[in-house]
């Protein structure tokens, strides 16, 4: 029986771009005692490069997001309320897949980055944090040139201080569905 040859070489070798919407969540752990839990929806393009080498597919991608992930801090005590947002984060990463026919299941990861707003009644601040993610996904070829994805990643970013003497440190999870067109 000869071998099952991947169609996903020929079909999607090269450069891509494509769109994706999702969900996410962060945790900002205030440095010393307290957590914010941040949740929402957010929307982004990416835009990458796979090359097949029969059957193990290497690559690379970067993707930005605009952020609709927010949290607004109303703990007993907290007097004005303190609204903490990811304004927008994106990536730069690595991939490896195996192709199977039209499926590729694959692991990638590198670096993260977001920018974090921290808003009170008086002021607003914004913090540049860069860390690393890693995750996987799957994608499917849908025809020769378009492929829909899902995948998750976990992204974990340093610490920082916010004028205001808030010290965040920020991670973050999110899951998405993407569509690719290949050029």
């Amino acid at each position: 029986m000869p071998p099952v040859r991947s169609k996903w070489g020929a079909l999607q070798t090269g450069l891509y771009a494509g769109a994706n919407v999702g969900l996410g969540s962060g945790d900002v752990y205030w440095i010393g005692s307290h957590q914010f839990n941040f949740k929402g929806a957010f929307a982004g393009v990416q835009a990458g490069y796979n090359h097949d080498l029969g059957g193990l597919v290497i690559g690379a991608e970067a993707d930005i997001q605009l952020s609709g992930i927010i949290n607004k801090d109303t703990s007993p005590g907290r007097t004005p309320a303190v609204t903490s947002r990811i304004e927008n984060f994106g990536s730069a990463r690595a991939r490896v897949g195996v192709a199977i026919d039209r499926v590729m299941p694959f692991v990638s990861g590198g670096f993260a980055w977001a920018n974090v707003s921290l808003e009170d009644v008086t002021r607003k601040e914004t913090e540049f944090y860069t860390g690393w993610t890693v995750g996987g996904g799957v994608e499917v070829a849908l025809t020769d040139n378009i492929t829909a994805k899902g995948e998750y990643f976990y992204a974990k970013f340093g610490s920082k201080q916010f004028g205001t003497g808030y010290d965040f440190d920020l991670e973050s999870h999110v899951a998405r569905v993407g569509l690719n067109y290949k050029f």
